[in-house]
């Protein structure tokens, strides 16, 4: 998260790369000190404007293109992906955002006693990141190949619509970067101060530098590296918790 920071800042900002990652790292360490109640206030505020830009703006991108079958029906390419088939690479997916959420979902789910409110609101949830995924993938579609030439598509897209789209979707990239980091963040330090013993702010201190230094690989070389990794090493706690799951019913 902290390399989309820097990428952001370096090519729509023209700004030093290390700007980025030093700026979004304070923000992350300031609002992890108030705990679980400044995550979930953030969370409040941004994904509602998230979703909103997003979904404006991929309606006015397919409102102007003739959206067809074979607009969408993409010949495979050539370049080495993480999984060897779309299924496990939708399972890998599935299993790293899983656990990445799971460290705030989890404290919050013991905060929410009503189990109704808790399975609803899981739905929703559920329903809402279906919908933003399948516009973002279909728009992202539409305009193959060009699209996949940028490091962030819905950015290259945004800025071919119209200057306040552009404005708007750097904006909610910047959210989005803060909030996933927000969780990274809390769940590491979380587990790193029950394990240690060490101090918070100790603990945000040793995971917010090793992040800076990683940082500098690049985002897109640190998303074709990590994310396949971490999806395969959470892939087993996937099948572990819907195993789980049905067992304890």
């Amino acid at each position: 998260m902290l390399a989309g920071a820097g990428t952001l800042c370096q090519d729509n900002f023209d700004l030093p790369y290390s700007l980025g990652p030093i700026i979004m790292a304070l923000c992350l360490i300031i609002t992890t000190l108030y705990g679980l109640q400044g995550i979930t206030t953030a969370n409040l505020i941004i994904t509602p404007l998230l979703t909103i830009i997003i979904i404006i703006i991929s309606l006015y991108s397919l409102s102007h293109h003739q959206l067809s079958l074979s607009s969408i029906n993409l010949p495979p390419q050539t370049t080495d992906l993480p999984a060897p088939h779309w299924l496990l690479g939708s399972l890998l997916y599935l299993s790293y955002n899983l656990v990445m959420s799971a460290s705030v979902l989890a404290p919050l789910g013991s905060c929410i006693t009503q189990r109704p409110a808790r399975i609803l609101g899981s739905i929703a949830g559920g329903l809402l990141l279906m919908l933003l995924a399948g516009l973002i993938t279909i728009v992202v579609m539409v305009h193959y190949p060009q699209s996949l030439d940028y490091e962030i598509p819905m950015l290259y897209i945004a800025s071919s619509q119209h200057t306040l789209h552009q404005t708007s979707f750097i904006f909610i990239f910047i959210t989005a970067i803060y909030t996933t980091g927000l969780a990274s963040l809390y769940g590491c330090a979380t587990k790193l101060i029950t394990t240690t013993g060490l101090s918070t702010k100790y603990s945000l201190l040793i995971l917010i530098t090793l992040s800076l230094i990683f940082s500098h690989v690049g985002f897109a070389d640190l998303i074709a590296i990590i994310f396949p990794i971490f999806g395969y090493a959470t892939l087993w706690f996937t099948c572990k918790l819907l195993y789980l799951s049905i067992v304890t019913k």
